[in-house]
Order: structure tokens, then C-alpha cells, then sequence
């Protein structure tokens, strides 16, 4: 991703993102290349007054490009931690949504349709 400076645009695209949200919108960034990573020290998603903000973007800061490409790791890590946050009272009656974005195709892990799937349908049962 570091080709054609992908990953700054990739990063500044996101920390775009982020400067849209306001103090009752709830956020998280997973990573993902062999396996997912994310910001949340707690493992749910963090408000988005200043200072969850800043603390976001600072850590988008301090990451980095390698490894594989996979999308099921990072799918799943989204989802995991949607209903952390969702028990966690976190995020309760708010959209939830994700937005995803990579360098490439699949060359780790499976395609994650039916893993998305699966979540869209527990999502509208609750």
C-alpha cells in the first residue's frame, strides 16, 4: 500500500472521516493485513468529542503497511467489536456502519460475504 503513497491517502481519507463526527457519534479503526488490529485500548468503540478525535487520528499515525491482505480478519474484528459496544451500552439505538478500505485483493483468509451476511441478519433480528 505504500506504493504511489497509498497508505497517506488511505490514512488521510480516515482521519477525514473522523473530523465528520461529533461528541454523540461513537468510532473505531480496525486494521487489518495477516490479522485485524484496532485503536480501542478497552475494545470498544470511543466517543468522538476532541479528545476521542485526537486520540484516533494520533494512533492512525502510528501505524504501518505489510503482510497479507485479509478481509475476513478484518470483517470479523468489526463485527466483534460492534457488539462489544453494543453490550457494552456504547452504542445503543445508534446506526452502526462500517467503512472499508484496502490496497488490494484477497490473499489471506476467506472472501467475507457470508460472514457479512450473517452479521447484516443478527443485526436486523435485534
Amino acid at each position: 500500500m505504500q506504493t504511489n503513497g497509498r497508505w497517506n491517502l488511505a490514512k488521510s481519507a480516515v482521519k477525514g472521516a473522523i473530523d465528520t463526527l461529533t461528541y454523540v457519534d461513537y468510532a473505531a479503526v480496525v486494521t487489518f493485513s495477516n490479522e485485524a488490529g484496532i485503536d480501542a485500548s478497552n475494545n470498544v468503540m470511543q466517543i468522538m468529542d476532541d479528545t476521542g478525535k485526537t486520540a484516533l487520528k494520533d494512533w492512525i499515525d502510528t501505524q504501518f503497511t505489510g503482510g497479507s491482505t485479509n478481509f475476513e480478519a478484518a470483517f470479523r474484528r468489526a463485527f466483534d467489536l460492534i457488539e462489544a459496544s453494543r453490550l457494552g451500552g456504547a452504542i445503543n439505538g445508534c446506526n452502526q456502519q462500517i467503512m472499508f478500505l484496502t490496497d488490494g485483493e484477497i490473499t489471506e483468509g476467506k472472501n467475507p460475504s457470508k460472514l457479512i451476511r450473517k452479521a447484516n441478519s443478527e443485526a436486523n433480528e435485534n
